[in-house]
């Protein structure tokens, strides 16, 4: 069956490179190196040939590192017949590596973007050899191409793969086409999964600036030699042009401007782009109906909406900014840097936000990227600490605390012998609402807190009993 569907780390070394020239134990052209050595297997233990592994070195979530090509960062080799293979890593001190395992018909040894960042890791250190035995689990594979309505391939469409259910889902990879539209997914379980009384579906999306939205039927419905040969063909949609201007009539830059629409089964689709040095912005991939176009400048505090309905291509549209009204000044409280409030209806509305409750971030400070769950902005909001919802930031701070103190009892992923880090820092669940160009909705992720962090939670929640 065919489906056809419409709509650095600088410095690692693979071994064996002639050109590697070695002048003595541990050293590679003068530099230090570490040597990986390691196998791959299933979990009979059967030697897995022709398995893809890829390697950096520092902070890398090599979850989201399954595009085509290498990053600078990445060093990629194969498992020869034994399911073995070689690395070599420069590093001038002790150091952690990341890893991943690719091949299909097994899950990524990564894991997916629903079940947390763990287990994935190596200490490396110069001049010292380090072992890996990796095992993989069977998953299901989906493959296939993309192509506009000419038939041409269209690369760099993001594809992402997710489980849901009627009133949820869980993303499982994101990766992108290549130059040939050619894409693949490995971590689907190979089964569908029963969730309470429902059935999850296994469902591809497809996402490019220059084209309508398409995705797939459920995988699980297709059998093996259509859910690895799918035919994915985006059509071209309609394009929207304008410029975005201040309160005075000013053209506004490096603003973002957001389009949403509806699809063919009433489904809300959003593109995003950002203005130009003049102000100016261009949309493509929009239907036919009615789009809502919104812009935000956070730092002048203006914010614009206008509605239209599109059945051609529109060009020369005006966004005027307003400014945004506040009539009640917000009670704030710092925490880990961040700039938090309770979210009311006025914020809500002022950063057009979908949860009625939660805590805002106004302002997420210099340091947020080191709590490792993204890059915070303006606009965000925390929803969800631990398995509990928040309405205020004294419930923020107390279920963080309690939450982290002990997570691998609540937070069951955690306890995964795959994933259970050496070193285990406090961790805490979150959820919360942001809006990129990638899209507006909710992140779960996992908050990585240290003693320093947790003493800060203590003098916080004792200032405010």
């Amino acid at each position: 069956m065919r489906a056809c569907l419409r709509w650095s780390i600088v410095g690692l070394f693979l071994m064996g490179c002639d050109s590697l020239a070695v002048k003595g134990p541990g050293t590679a052209h003068g530099r230090k190196y570490a040597q990986v050595t390691g196998q791959v297997v299933d979990e009979t233990g059967k030697p897995l040939a022709g398995a893809r592994v890829r390697m950096g070195i520092g902070d890398v979530d090599m979850r989201h590192l399954r595009g085509p090509g290498l990053s600078a960062t990445l060093v990629e080799t194969v498992t020869d017949d034994m399911g073995e293979f070689k690395i070599r890593a420069a590093v001038d001190k002790p150091a952690t590596a990341h890893y991943d395992v690719m091949i299909a018909g097994y899950e990524t040894r990564a894991g997916t973007l629903r079940s947390g960042h763990f287990g994935n890791s190596i200490a490396l250190s110069p001049g010292k050899p380090a072992k890996l035995l990796i095992t993989l689990r069977r998953g299901l594979y989906v493959a296939g191409k993309v192509s506009d309505e000419q038939g041409n391939p269209v690369p760099a469409v993001k594809v992402a793969a997710l489980m849901r259910l009627p009133d949820s889902y869980g993303f499982i990879a994101v990766t992108t086409t290549d130059a040939d539209g050619a894409f693949e997914v490995f971590d689907f379980p190979p089964q569908a999964e029963r969730r309470g009384d429902e059935v999850e579906k296994g469902e591809i999306q497809f996402r490019h600036p220059s084209f309508l939205p398409g995705k797939t039927q459920d995988v699980y419905s297709l059998d093996e030699a259509g859910r690895q040969s799918l035919r994915v063909i985006l059509a071209a949609g309609r394009k929207a042009t304008g410029q975005v201007v201040d309160a005075e009539g000013k053209p506004v830059a490096d603003t973002m401007v957001e389009a949403t629409f509806k699809g063919d089964e009433e489904e809300e689709f959003r593109k995003a782009t950002m203005t130009d040095a003049q102000g100016r912005f261009e949309l493509r991939g929009l239907a036919n109906g009615e789009v809502t176009l919104r812009a935000h400048a956070l730092p002048l505090k203006q914010k614009a909406k206008l509605q239209f309905n599109l059945d051609r291509d529109c060009d020369n549209l005006e966004l005027r900014l307003a400014p945004i009204g506040l009539k009640e000044p917000s009670k704030t409280l710092t925490v880990f840097g961040m700039k938090l409030a309770d979210l009311t209806p006025e914020l809500r509305d002022a950063y057009d936000l979908y949860h009625e409750r939660g805590v805002i971030i106004l302002d997420p400070g210099k340091e947020s990227r080191r709590l490792g769950i993204g890059e915070l902005a303006e606009g965000d909001c925390f929803i969800e600490v631990g398995e509990s919802r928040i309405r205020s930031t004294t419930q923020f701070v107390v279920q963080t605390l309690a939450y982290a103190r002990n997570p691998l009892s609540r937070w069951p992923a955690l306890a995964h012998p795959k994933r259970l880090p050496g070193n285990l820092p406090y961790m805490c669940r979150v959820v919360y609402e942001s809006r990129g160009l990638d899209g507006h909705g909710n992140s779960t992720q996992c908050l990585k807190l240290t003693e320093q962090d947790i003493e800060e939670l203590r003098r916080i929640l004792h200032a405010l009993e």
